[in-house]
């Protein structure tokens, strides 16, 4: 399969190169699970037994069965694989990269999928995310953390120099959980974070 050629300086070779290496990642956590499906079963990397069946949806927002674009959701899976992570982690990963794939396919409009460039990756498609959970009312908790997730992601897309750098603050303030601890990692707590059930919903 074809992956989306980027326009920064040897991007597509860039591209590739991590596309491969996270292909290896990835039989080595889940051997067996195909790199390009849209589902993966992730239950292998789950920290305990009462977490059960996980599996990962690279799907759009709202969907099971409708794959996120291969030259996105190559990005996100690179992203993910760059290092350690749980079951419950990679969900919250892909939970939050839904929302910025629907907001990049309002700006996009029609054919979003093949118009997609990690190199256009821009502030304002992160911000149109959050403006989307907004909209929808997402609890602030969830919102700040999957605010905070994509703010990663784009430092991580930066950082593989497949995307332009971006810093993204949410514009939701942090939440604070009973004991008035600030949550700095949207992973770090269960506290405010949706099931993978609530996750697929929406």
């Amino acid at each position: 399969m074809r992956m989306t050629v980027l326009s920064f300086p040897k991007g597509e070779e860039r591209f590739a190169d991590l596309i491969a290496q996270s292909r290896a990642r990835l039989q080595s956590l889940l051997p067996g699970v195909g790199f390009a499906d849209h589902v993966w079963d992730s239950t292998a990397l789950a920290k305990s037994a009462a977490d059960r069946t996980q599996l990962v949806y690279f799907t759009a927002r709202g969907s099971t069965d409708t794959p996120l674009p291969p030259g996105f959701a190559g990005g996100i899976k690179i992203w993910l694989l760059q290092n350690d992570c749980t079951a419950s982690r990679m969900n919250q990963r892909v939970f939050a990269a839904r929302w910025l794939w629907s907001a990049i396919a309002e700006r996009l409009g029609s054919d979003a999928g093949a118009k997609f460039r990690w190199s256009d990756l821009r502030h304002a498609d992160l911000l149109r995310a959050e403006q989307l959970m907004i909209e929808v009312g997402l609890a602030p908790s969830t919102r700040n953390k999957t605010s905070v997730t994509l703010g990663d992601l784009a430092r991580t897309m930066s950082m593989l120099e497949l995307a332009p750098p971006i810093t993204y603050s949410p514009i939701t303030p942090r939440f604070r959980d009973s004991n008035n601890h600030s949550v700095e990692n949207p992973e770090s707590r269960g506290t405010g974070v949706l099931t993978t059930a609530a996750q697929h919903a929406l």
